[in-house]
């Protein structure tokens, strides 16, 4: 009888320990960096000293995000330039830091892009170094 009291006991303590997890979806790991590939760097604003970098997430909705925030998935933006940004992890992840670049798609292809600032402080998109798209 007492045997039977404390394993009933047992189980109902450990209730709230099943209901907090969905069954059928797989556990999430600490790191997730199972993710990285499926986010994607789409550039920065820069206004005066201020900077937010362009993320997509894996459902394809968009973030903008300051260097130092922490993303959902844990990960911390650490370093912003125009065509990547750097990420750091978290404690006991490798690698433990990711590195984004920027990219564009052009006829399904994926290809790099850079942003070029010109004197007259207007950007412009080129796909190739040295040339600037627009003819200009």
């Amino acid at each position: 009888m007492r045997s039977s009291a404390l394993w009933i006991l047992l189980m109902l303590a450990s209730c709230p320990a099943w209901a907090a997890r969905d069954p059928f979806t797989p556990p999430q790991g600490r790191c997730q960096l199972h993710q990285a590939d499926l986010w994607r760097y789409g550039g920065m604003v820069k206004r005066g000293e201020s900077v937010r970098v362009l993320l997509q997430t894996p459902e394809k909705t968009w973030l903008r995000v300051s260097p130092g925030a922490t993303l959902p998935t844990g990960w911390q933006l650490t370093g912003v330039e125009a065509n990547k940004v750097m990420l750091k992890s978290g404690d006991g992840c490798r690698p433990s830091v990711l590195v984004w670049t920027l990219k564009d798609t052009h006829h399904d292809k994926e290809i790099p892009s850079f942003i070029i600032t010109r004197g007259d402080n207007r950007l412009r998109r080129a796909h190739e170094p040295g040339r600037l798209a627009g003819g200009g």
